[in-house]
């Protein structure tokens, strides 16, 4: 199991990586640092969201089986 819970660790770390990614992503079109459409901001925050909805879950799986 401890493979396992070296992956769930990994996926966790990769997931949260991109998630602080998307969020300076957006931030930089927000404030006009790179150019971009509204809809491709809403496109991102979309993306964002779901990541961060993937993480609560695989966070409270690792906390409810103890890795």
């Amino acid at each position: 199991h401890r493979v396992d819970r070296r992956q769930r660790q990994m996926c966790i770390r990769d997931r949260f990586q991109r998630h602080n990614d998307l969020d300076q992503e957006i931030k930089n079109m927000e404030d006009g640092i790179v150019p971009s459409s509204g809809t491709n901001i809403e496109v991102l925050k979309k993306e964002k969201l779901q990541l961060k909805d993937k993480l609560y879950g695989l966070l409270r799986a690792a906390d409810q089986g103890g890795g």
